[in-house]
């Protein structure tokens, strides 16, 4: 069986994106969904809604990030493979058929393809042909649990927006195991876009300078732009550079601040790297 682990959204209200996605799973054969919330469910259609799928919503007000509700979920689902999706997601026909072929076929890291809501498609940046981990996001991410387990699950020091999969791509690519693009599992996008909105890049650019301090790899820094030679470059260069380069100007920009933001913050803490 496969479990699909949904983390909610603890402010925006989603109750539509969320109903299209747990209705859009209808008919996709065996499968659970585990729904994950760090406040109680603000969403009555649950209460009577009743799925031809095993469903289980779980409360836990320890669960602040995506992260923590992503490892929660992964703890009390009982499939033998996990697939993490946002409740902004709506998968298409064959989304689920599509993983469990290819969970079949190897024991990889899978990332599903989608379009965002404006209708562009997101594909990974391959490098020299493979995945890289930069590419791991929660849109659909699928994987056997015990992939899962060996890395340690997702980093649960890291608080605030973003960055949790990423660190999480880090931790897989550095362990050796194998990351595939499958664009036949395809799914809907329908929440914002984040690389039109200059608050989360400069929430993206501190979490990426936090990860880089963590891991104490300066090809890692030097990788996610945050090195501090790169940093200092970009913050005396862009601020007159940015009209330039239009929109990817200012967010650069704002990706920069969030980093340099960081300089003084204390080490990151947690679970081990």
């Amino acid at each position: 069986m496969i479990s699909v682990i949904v983390p909610l959204h603890p402010v925006e209200d989603r109750r539509e994106l969320l109903e299209a996605k747990l209705r859009a799973l209808e008919g996709q054969g065996e499968l659970e969904v585990v729904l994950v919330g760090s406040t109680p469910h603000p969403y009555a259609f649950l209460d009577a809604y009743k799925p031809p799928y095993p469903l289980r919503t779980i409360h836990d007000p320890q669960a602040g990030s995506a992260g923590h509700k992503r490892n929660r979920g992964a703890a009390a689902a009982k499939g033998e493979h996990l697939i993490f999706s946002d409740d902004d997601v709506v998968p298409e026909p064959g989304w689920l058929e599509a993983f469990r072929q290819a969970f079949a076929r190897e024991a990889a890291v899978y990332l599903g393809g989608f379009r965002f809501r404006e209708g562009h498609a997101w594909k990974p940046a391959l490098r020299f042909g493979r995945v890289g981990f930069n590419n791991v996001n929660g849109v659909a991410l699928g994987m056997p649990r015990a992939l899962f387990e060996r890395v340690g699950g997702f980093a649960e020091w890291l608080e605030g927006y973003g960055g949790e999969d990423l660190e999480f791509g880090y931790r897989l690519a550095r362990a050796g195991i194998p990351l595939r693009y499958l664009p036949q599992a395809q799914a809907r996008h329908l929440g914002p876009t984040p690389a039109r909105d200059l608050l989360k890049a400069r929430q993206a650019g501190a979490q990426a300078a936090r990860i880089a301090r963590y891991h104490k790899d300066p090809k890692l820094a030097l990788e996610l732009g945050v090195h501090p030679a790169q940093l200092v470059l970009k913050m005396t260069t862009l601020p007159w550079m940015k009209g330039l380069l239009g929109y990817t100007g200012d967010y650069e920009l704002a990706y920069a601040w969030g980093a340099w933001e960081t300089r003084y913050d204390p080490p990151p803490s947690g679970q081990q790297a």
